[in-house]
């Protein structure tokens, strides 16, 4: 097949799995030339620019068929594909991998144990998690080298014989079966519970049905029951909410929604009515909520974010419910959505020598002569660090008279990095600072 034909299949008609696959695939054979050139089309399949939550939903189904088919044949104390086997372990590397290595380049690599280093390492995981799925890893790995070499095939199911038993612990360095059954168990129950850490999302494994607001969204409430719902929620304005809601629901985007897309609406509209209800001034919470969707409904990744992460879903709400400003910025660039996953750098501004650490990182690997490329690196770190001084200004997490402070350091780090290359110096250091003078005298 020629390399056209095949970049096109994996973009436009590839199923989810085969993400999953080619995480570990590797040249065996052929040309090295060509097959760099093959896996480099091929790498923005796997590792997309955005943050790719959608792959925990993917993941998430793909065991709970996995585990289904393992049932439906008596197999569940299969040792790779079972509750707390070596693929719960991988799928935890993998799901940090897709969702954020289209972003994070140090994250595109196969084995699970470095994958799961440097989760460790980035902060993504914590060390005992890692420490205890490593320890898992290598020991499930040699009971499943001690089966394969005795039956002299490949199985990864536990024997019921007891001579067999007895010979399998004694491989593993146990006197009898009892002791490594219960080392096995430990190592076991150990991996299902980070397993269900990090794919168990409360909030997208509600039914929609048992959502108190759900019926005002999909329109199966008469209007008066719908208003009585949304007071009972914090509204106010019952009968206008209720109306723009209608609106929302019957707008170009949202009709245009396929059926993957509809269903993520359909999961994060209660719990977003939900939230926006226990603001301050709740009524105006949700039309700037509304309009923010509105602009990124058709971008699923962005819904999956916001189901997928209560934490995202809590910061967006309670600053679209403070700052007019920080909506419109988010409406304009979504990708800043990410920011809100972890509140410990959105309320916390960065120094002028981080600023630098930052910008260097994000401008790592990029070639000089990609313009487009930088531009587009430097707007993100702009941005993304304006959005961060704006949540701690709007919050009370630094002092108003330090906020232009900060926007200067931002600004100046911006535009020490254009002028050092010659590339970007002329298209952009004169709108950094036309763009920078506004930016300190706005309001957010």
């Amino acid at each position: 097949m020629h390399f056209d034909a095949l970049e096109n299949y994996y973009h436009s008609q590839a199923r989810e799995w085969e993400r999953y696959a080619m995480i570990k695939a590797r040249l065996v054979a052929g040309d090295p030339a060509a097959g760099e050139v093959l896996m480099a089309l091929l790498r923005p399949f796997v590792y997309r620019r955005y943050l790719d939550f959608g792959a925990i939903e993917s993941l998430r189904k793909m065991k709970r068929m996995i585990s289904a088919e393992l049932h439906k044949k008596g197999m569940d104390a299969n040792i790779k594909l079972g509750a707390g086997g070596i693929r719960e372990i991988e799928f935890i590397g993998q799901a940090f991998q897709l969702i954020r290595g289209g972003r994070d380049s140090e994250l595109q690599i196969r084995p699970i144990l470095p994958v799961l280093k440097r989760l460790q390492q980035k902060e993504y995981l914590p060390e005992y998690v890692v420490r205890e799925l490593a320890e898992a890893y290598e020991f499930l790995r040699l009971v499943e080298n001690r089966i394969q070499a005795w039956a002299d095939r490949q199985t990864h199911l536990l024997p019921t014989d007891e001579g067999l038993r007895l010979r399998l612990a004694r491989a593993m360095g146990f006197g009898s079966w009892e002791p490594f059954a219960a080392a096995l168990a430990r190592h076991r129950q150990r991996v299902q519970g980070h397993f269900d850490k990090v794919f168990a999302a409360p909030q997208a494994e509600v039914e929609s049905d048992s959502q108190p607001l759900s019926g005002v969204w999909d329109e199966s409430m008469e209007p008066e029951e719908a208003q009585a719902a949304l007071a009972e929620a914090g509204f106010n304005a019952v009968a206008e909410t209720h109306r723009r809601l209608q609106q929302f629901h019957g707008c170009a985007a949202c009709r245009g929604l396929g059926a993957r897309g509809r269903a993520r609406l359909g999961e994060l509209m209660p719990l977003l009515l939900e939230a926006a209800g226990q603001q301050e001034n709740p009524d105006q919470t949700l039309q700037r909520l509304l309009d923010l969707l509105e602009s990124i409904v058709r971008r699923t990744a962005y819904l999956a974010l916001l189901v997928e992460s209560p934490l995202g879903l809590s910061q967006l709400v309670r600053l679209s419910g403070v700052s007019p400003w920080i909506t419109r910025l988010l409406s304009r660039h979504p990708i800043l959505l990410d920011e809100l996953l972890d509140p410990r750098r959105l309320y916390s501004p960065l120094k002028r020598r981080e600023l630098e650490q930052e910008l260097e990182v994000q401008l790592a690997g990029i070639e000089k002569d990609d313009l487009e490329q930088q531009m587009e690196r430097l707007r993100q770190f702009t941005q993304s660090n304006m959005l961060r001084v704006a949540a701690a200004d709007i919050t009370g997490q630094v002092p108003l008279m330090v906020v232009s402070d900060y926007l200067t350091e931002i600004a100046e780090t911006s535009i020490v990095r254009v002028s050092s290359r010659p590339g970007l110096r002329w298209c952009n250091a004169t709108e950094h600072r036309r763009g920078w003078r506004s930016a300190r005298a706005a309001s957010w």
